[in-house]
C-alpha cells in the first residue's frame, strides 16, 4: 500500500506548502471536498517532500479588535 500524506484545512492565514499548492492546482475537486477541520490523505508521491501538511485557508478578519478596549494603529 502506498504511503499517504495527511492534509488538513483549518481557518486562519494561508500556509500552503508549495507541493500542496501544486496538488490542489491539479486536483481542484479535492480542495472543494475538503471541509474545514477535515483531514484527507493523498499519495505521498504527489507531495514527496512532506510527511504531514496543514492547509490553512485565509479567512476574513473577525471583528474582535474592538474587544481590546483601544484603537489599534
Amino acid at each position: 500500500m502506498a504511503k499517504t500524506v495527511k492534509i488538513q484545512r483549518v481557518e486562519g492565514e494561508r500556509l500552503l506548502p508549495r507541493d500542496a499548492v501544486e496538488f490542489f492546482k491539479q486536483h481542484p475537486e479535492e480542495w472543494e471536498k475538503l471541509k474545514f477541520g477535515e483531514v484527507i490523505e493523498v499519495p505521498e508521491e504527489i507531495v514527496p517532500n512532506l510527511k504531514a501538511v496543514v492547509i490553512v485557508e485565509k479567512t476574513k478578519k473577525k471583528e474582535t479588535d474592538t474587544d481590546l478596549g483601544g484603537d489599534l494603529k
